[in-house]
């Protein structure tokens, strides 16, 4: 006995590893977000000179001001790159998320007590997460959530927070308690929750409707259940939540930043990818269609009660998520925390249909004139009668006896087979987990590296027009001092536009951007009526540029620069082309052209260096 205990428990551990394991994976992705270097050097010049209110680095927009929400980021971000180094800030993203993803399975573990059944969930989790967990300010808020959501879990205890007998399929039914055992004197902790998210990202915005939605919803429970004598708890609910608010106006900006949020809030961004509805035909959005899929068909099907608070929730955050694909990682993470019990409620109602299906067919006569007789079915467990099978359908809330003859134990070469498969597993993911810690690859098909060393190289000042994806690259490349880091007092190269958005720019100079590098036809647009009727090559004129870098992926860019006699290509490769006017122009005899491979990377920041050529940068894989 103490054997086969022994042996399965060890089994059960292996397990459970290979389960951390994959979702260490999931959280370790180690691809630049195009915004990196932006955040870290916004960061940096803030340790150095303190926040900026005014745009930095911009030649269109100089002296406008700054709202930025995401100060407390992008300082970390700077201090993290500072004394760890990219692997250390790469670690520290992974273990964010691999803590959110161990309270999921440590509260779910408590709830069902069925390792496999919470394995799966977390893991479905975990796979909706991988998308979005990158290096960059969203993080935060995503983990902030993750801390949120088990916090009122347990500051409103329910009937649903209890296990269930996964192995008499017990499910008792879920019922408010009495508010006499809400931890309520814990919820002000989310006043200090929200002070500091405000200040770290915009999303705090999402944080503190789901807070305040869940303490109202809290707060009408109460008063339904208990009526006038909940009226003390609904007041206090009240109080928190508009202190909780309250706390956020504690950054630089004051209420500016709230009325900001809620003028560019009010506005689309097609533009961007994130702010778009999820692809039905996308292979990378296919398990948030089976996690919204799953969450809807068990609350068709969950025999447990409804915690009707959680669901309406839930409901609007499925529907945002549907319109954006930035919610994607919320609606995740509320799946996570709430909807376990009714998955396995669910599954488990199905799972009872089959059994009585499968037993019905070999038990019950078939002909339909002997429907309603009772029939002796103990060793199953089931009685089915005319009142409880309407057209010959069997009762839902039949139930599988205990019965049955428990499954012989597996073999032990079975077993001991079972466990070195997980160990090789185990060696493979981990050995996955550690390259992707090793370094944040920046890879010359995906980013100007080269064009940059040749920019470098040839000691080219001025203005230049650059993509939006690649502003922030060139912001840390040209904009900051090669010695200190920090902003230099006079860039190398100002910039035209860059991922900041409307945080530091008008309307105006977005649409230039975006008028520049997208198609007249294109749907996915929002400009201001100022900029109806303007030219889409302006942004070439607007403050007179030196240099345009075109992305050779946009033929829309290439061909509106192309048409134009007054710039001259001077460096090509695979990736950007470089093209210049002016003096600049005419220093260039011939067109420079970089090459590199498709698999070339160099580590992050990828910033040109002094001496060798660009084909020497980097290495192949």
């Amino acid at each position: 006995m103490s054997t086969n205990f022994s042996r399965g428990d060890w089994v059960q551990r292996v397990l459970a590893f290979t389960v951390l394991a994959t979702l260490a994976w999931t959280m370790s992705r180690n691809s630049p977000d195009p915004d990196l270097w932006g955040h870290v050097q916004y960061g940096r010049d803030a340790w150095a000179e303190g926040l900026a209110f005014s745009n930095t680095y911009s030649y269109t927009a100089p002296g406008f001001r700054w709202i930025n929400h995401e100060n407390i980021a992008e300082l970390a971000m700077a201090w993290a790159v500072q004394y760890w180094g990219p692997s250390g800030v790469l670690l520290a993203k992974c273990a964010m998320g691999v803590f959110v993803l161990w309270l999921i399975m440590r509260i779910v573990g408590r709830q069902l007590r069925s390792a496999m059944f919470t394995y799966g969930v977390t893991l479905l989790v975990a796979v909706n997460l991988m998308l979005f967990w990158n290096l960059r300010p969203h993080v935060f808020s995503y983990f902030y959530l993750g801390l949120m959501l088990p916090g009122l879990l347990w500051c409103f205890p329910s009937r649903l927070a209890m296990p269930i007998d996964t192995a008499s399929n017990a499910n008792p039914p879920s019922v408010p308690v009495h508010t006499g055992r809400w931890r309520i004197r814990w919820l002000w902790l989310a006043v200090p929750l929200f002070a500091v998210w405000a200040n770290t990202h915009g999303a705090f915005v999402a944080g503190y409707g789901v807070f305040g939605c869940y303490l109202a919803g809290k707060a009408l429970e109460a008063w339904w259940f208990e009526g006038r004598r909940a009226t003390q708890v609904g007041l206090w609910l009240i109080a928190i939540a508009m202190v909780a608010g309250a706390a956020t106006l504690c950054n630089p900006y004051g209420i500016g930043l709230h009325r900001w949020l809620l003028g560019s809030l009010g506005a689309p961004r097609p533009e961007i990818t994130e702010w778009l509805p999820p692809e039905l035909g996308n292979v990378a959005f296919l398990p948030f269609w089976i996690l919204a899929a799953t969450c809807v068909g068990s609350m068709s099907l969950s025999q447990r009660t409804r915690d009707w608070t959680q669901w309406v929730i839930l409901m609007l955050v499925l529907c945002e998520s549907l319109r954006h694909q930035r919610h994607i990682p919320l609606f995740a993470l509320m799946f996570g925390f709430w909807m376990p019990v009714h998955v396995h409620s669910a599954f488990e109602r199905l799972r009872g249909w089959r059994r009585v299906r499968r037993s019905a067919a070999k038990l019950l006569p078939t002909d339909a004139g002997s429907i309603g007789h009772e029939v002796d079915a103990s060793s199953i467990g089931y009685v089915v009668d005319a009142a409880s099978v309407p057209m010959g359908r069997f009762s839902c809330a039949a139930r599988l006896s205990e019965s049955h003859t428990a499954p012989d134990e597996s073999p032990v070469w079975f077993q001991y087979g079972f466990v070195a498969i997980l160990v090789a597993v185990n060696v493979w993911i981990v050995g996955l987990v550690a390259n992707n810690m090793r370094e944040i690859p920046v890879r010359h098909a995906w980013y100007p590296v080269a064009a940059f060393q040749h920019i470098h190289d040839r000691g080219y000042r001025g203005r230049i027009v650059v993509p939006f994806r690649w502003a922030q690259y060139a912001i840390m490349a040209f904009g900051a001092d090669e010695s200190s880091g920090v902003r230099a007092a006079r860039p190398r190269l100002t910039v035209s536009f860059d991922g900041r958005f409307r945080t530091c720019y008008p309307q105006e100079v977005v649409d230039m951007c975006f008028d520049f590098e997208t198609a007249d036809d294109d749907a996915n647009r929002h400009r201001s009526a100022a900029s109806a009727g303007a030219a889409r090559d302006r942004i070439l004129d607007v403050g007179r540029p030196n240099f345009a870098l075109i992305d050779r992926a946009n033929p829309t860019a290439m061909r509106r620069i192309r048409g134009r006699d007054d710039w001259r290509l001077v460096y090509e490769d695979a990736t950007a082309e470089l093209w210049a006017r002016g003096e600049a122009a005419a220093g260039e005899a011939i067109v420079a052209r970089g090459e590199f491979t498709e698999t070339d990377r160099v580590a992050w920041p990828a910033l040109p260096r002094s001496g060798p050529d660009v084909r020497q940068i980097g290495h192949r894989e």
